[in-house]
């Protein structure tokens, strides 16, 4: 649930304040772990939490802003080399799901 204190709703916030408009969005979240694909760790839920939930939490801050002013843009980047790594198999699951994402 994204909230008045949390740090996207802050951050953005201020934004709009200072410039009275957001025009664009760029997610670049490359938080990684390098492992064999069995080796899921406490750190594969942070890479998620960096890699997919904050990129969900900015746009539920910022997707009402550009609604508002009728333009604007959500752009995502994504590592495309090299899915068939085993040793980073949470991180392309992680890209995966964000792929998925409409």
């Amino acid at each position: 649930m994204l909230s008045r204190t949390d740090p996207s709703t802050l951050a953005l916030g201020k934004i709009i304040a200072e410039n009275g408009r957001i025009d664009v969005v760029v997610h670049q979240c490359r938080h990684m772990v390098f492992g064999p694909a069995e080796a899921f760790t406490p750190n594969t839920a942070e890479l998620y939490d960096v890699n997919v939930l904050s990129t969900q939490r900015v746009n539920r801050a910022a997707l009402p802003q550009l609604r508002k002013q009728k333009q604007g843009l959500v752009l995502g980047r994504a590592v495309v080399r090299g899915r068939n790594s085993t040793y980073l198999a949470p991180y392309f699951a992680a890209k995966a799901a964000m792929d998925a994402w409409p």
